[in-house]
């Protein structure tokens, strides 16, 4: 069918269902409404939870916080996350059914952000009890963070599982490895730099299962009659 062709019964198949443009186009609006959330100030009057961030202590004191592991961790935390987002659009516009997936983004941050508001967790990082690697070593992308102190569950994490999901769903094996490596190593960096303790880990993986198997059981169940 060649490339074109391959994007051209994508697009087509895209359009062939409205389901999928509201949800695809729901989820293009997440970013600007975390944006919104930061610029309101919600977090001025917070008091955080807080974790025993002693994992994040010892693998700081193990690998040090101004290295070049430093370096590369801090560059990986931002810069790879935006190609696991990239990655996400098009597994979900070159699917069989994109908004099954969409849907399943959805659910998975209206949950995170659920849980945000009634279990606000400050990173290591925030706390004072470890270094802030990142923001030391690239102070511009903590601009970028709207929510400081949500920790749990793991954003990154989760959406990096979700890619997971996606791609084995669909076949997509250089993406199935991609997501799945991307989620072990993501897994060690943000302990490491004190984004998220051990438990915002699990909490992002079951989040990404729990949204996925829902959405699948919706669309095998009930297929919304948009």
């Amino acid at each position: 069918m060649g490339f074109k062709g391959g994007i051209k019964k994508a697009y087509l198949n895209f359009l062939s269902d409205r389901k999928n443009i509201i949800f695809g186009l729901s989820i293009f609006f997440i970013p600007f409404i975390y944006e919104l959330f930061g610029h309101m100030g919600v977090e001025k009057n917070i008091i955080p939870y807080t974790l025993s961030p002693s994992l994040t202590i010892y693998m700081q004191n193990l690998i040090g916080t101004d290295g070049v592991a430093a370096y590369l961790a801090s560059y990986y935390y931002f810069f790879i996350y935006l190609f696991v987002i990239s990655g996400l659009a098009f597994i979900i516009f070159f699917s069989r059914k994109p908004w099954v997936y969409a849907l399943a983004i959805l659910l998975a941050l209206t949950v995170e952000s659920v849980i945000y508001i009634f279990f606000p967790l400050a990173p290591p990082m925030r706390t004072g009890a470890a270094v802030p690697i990142r923001i030391n070593i690239f102070h511009l992308s903590d601009n970028f963070v709207a929510l400081k102190y949500s920790a749990f569950p793991s954003g990154h994490i989760m959406i990096s599982f979700l890619g997971f999901l996606f791609s084995k769903k669909e076949n997509f094996k250089k993406c199935e490895i991609f997501y799945l490596a991307n989620t072990l190593i993501m897994s060690f960096i943000v302990i490491y730099l004190g984004e998220h303790y051990l438990i915002d880990i699990f909490g992002g993986i079951l989040l990404a299962l729990l949204s996925f198997k829902t959405a699948s059981y919706i669309y095998q169940k009930h297929d919304l009659g948009i």
